[in-house]
């Protein structure tokens, strides 16, 4: 019973600790002027092919764009930037039913290219199309 009561504290600890440290790096972030300052090349892929932002917190930056023009029942892509301990683009859909469909999540290095932002959203909305989310 003791040790089952001490890898109970110490799985709590490190889940704690995980949380206080990614609640760190996106104070971090934030200071550095936040993820749009941060990842300039990705906002301006996301703005010049018509991507709305929805979210720019000290983690993540996050856009949207409408997949169909049909209001109610209209599908959505959404891709970002997630930066906590490593950088992670991701991607997925909102289709009509409200559903969230997982696309890929590429880790990429602090040192990219304009060109490599290209490649990454691609390498995203590829792996949507196969399964058909797009």
């Amino acid at each position: 019973m003791v040790w089952f009561i001490l890898i109970l504290i110490i799985v709590g600890y490190v889940i704690w600790k995980f949380n206080d440290d990614s609640k760190k790096v996106a104070r971090r972030n934030e200071s550095f002027g936040g993820m749009k300052k941060m990842f300039p090349e990705f906002v301006e892929y996301f703005e010049n092919n018509g991507f709305e932002l929805v979210e720019n917190s000290g983690a993540k930056l996050v856009y949207k764009k409408a997949l169909t023009n049909n209001p109610p029942f209209n599908k959505y892509l959404f891709l970002g930037v997630e930066s906590k301990f490593t950088n992670i683009a991701f991607g997925y859909v909102i289709n009509g039913n409200g559903e969230k469909i997982n696309g890929l999540n590429v880790e990429f290095a602090k040192n990219y290219r304009l060109e490599e932002v290209e490649m990454i959203v691609r390498k995203i909305t590829g792996n949507l199309q196969i399964t058909g989310a797009i």
